[in-house]
């Protein structure tokens, strides 16, 4: 009757309560033990009236016939046990085998699919299918409504009811929804020139492999860290400011994903530097050093107050930047503003230095009466 399973399954203490409703339960032979617990516990051997099993008497034909009438179990099965209700045609749904002892004795079933915590999310049963389960009986991940379910782990059990109103279950098994995903993000998001980033892509679904491409790149596999992966990438030195994306590409069996990580290469530039001497005199020279941000690739001074115009510095081997200016002879004392202005390729940055005339000593000062 297929209750080897069930039989194996009970505990001592559930074998010697079954056996020990009779006052004969002792001398049923050892290796029938379980099977013969199982059937009591099912109500398909209920023993004599005088409250004995008789084991070492042989079974009559109408005994037989009965214990036959009385078999009516009942057993549940998803294939396959995960499935993808995506709509790519590869296990879009699950199929549910079930399968009762085939001697007619059904007289309705139910199949029960509920959520962790135990509430019915959706069923089948007679009303539709008549009072034998078809096999199998499909089930595309949808709840009662039609709608359907979020990803995640849901459980099924069948119930049969026989011409004797007993009702038996099935075990209690777990179905799981797993939609074939894949997304992924760059981080950081904003990136300069030289930097070094790190892309995860995240999948549901159970991918064989994922693999990621850089516009500099080709597509290379990424590490996988349970349902994320992971990989780095460096921008390279030259590379213009802009948006970007990361191609991602997850593999399952018999199909895959695409998907993208975006992110933006933007420099940050930024520029500083000091006048010598400062303060200073009318007429003397002034030196200029700036230093930069890498992207930098020219920098230039100018002051218009003091007629100065764009005067471009060199790159000293240092990576830094020197130059120089003539403060013009007849320049009032004061404080002036010299613009540094730094460019990359595409954009540029300044910074003011305060340049201070001082009038120098008395003995410098002409004196003149007039009448």
């Amino acid at each position: 009757m297929g209750l080897r399973e069930y039989a194996a399954a009970l505990a001592d203490r559930e074998v010697r309560d079954a056996l020990g409703r009779f006052s004969d339960g002792t001398n049923v032979s050892e290796g029938f033990k379980r099977d013969l617990a199982a059937c009591i516990r099912l109500k398909i051997v209920e023993g004599y009236p005088d409250g004995t099993l008789k084991p070492r008497r042989e079974m009559t034909r109408a005994e037989a016939a009965t214990v036959v009438y009385r078999s009516c179990l009942i057993r549940a099965d998803a294939r396959p046990a995960e499935f993808s209700p995506d709509g790519d045609g590869l296990e879009d749904a699950t199929q549910f085998d079930i399968t009762t002892l085939r001697n007619r004795n059904a007289s309705s079933w139910n199949l029960f699919i509920t959520d962790p915590g135990g509430r019915v999310v959706n069923s089948m049963g007679s009303a539709l299918h008549g009072n034998s389960p078809p096999t199998p009986v499909p089930w595309d991940g949808k709840c009662a409504y039609g709608l359907p379910l979020p990803d995640g782990t849901y459980y099924y059990r069948a119930k049969v009811t026989d011409r004797e109103e007993q009702v038996f279950w099935s075990a209690l098994k777990p179905v799981a929804i797993a939609r074939k995903t894949l997304r992924g993000s760059v981080s950081p998001h904003v990136l300069e020139p030289g930097d070094i980033a790190t892309v995860t892509a995240y999948t549901t679904g159970g991918p064989i492999e994922v693999l990621s491409a850089t516009p500099w790149s080709g597509f290379s596999p990424m590490a996988p860290s349970g349902q994320k992966w992971r990989g780095d990438f460096r921008v390279p030195a030259n590379a213009r400011d802009g948006e970007y994306s990361v191609s991602l590409r997850a593999l399952f069996r018999g199909t895959s994903r695409e998907a993208a990580a975006g992110f933006r290469v933007e420099q940050v530039l930024s520029i500083g530097g000091i006048l010598r001497p400062n303060p200073c005199r009318a007429g003397c020279t002034v030196a200029i050093e700036a230093w930069s941000s890498p992207g930098v690739v020219r920098v230039t001074a100018s002051c218009p107050e003091l007629d100065v115009g764009e005067t471009g510095l060199e790159r000293a081997d240092g990576g830094d930047w020197t130059g120089s200016f003539e403060v013009p002879a007849d320049t009032n004392p004061g404080r002036y503003v010299v613009t540094l202005t730094g460019r990359s390729l595409t954009k540029s940055v300044s910074a003011a230095l305060d340049l201070l005339v001082d009038p120098g000593p008395l003995d410098a000062v002409t004196f003149s009466l007039t009448g």
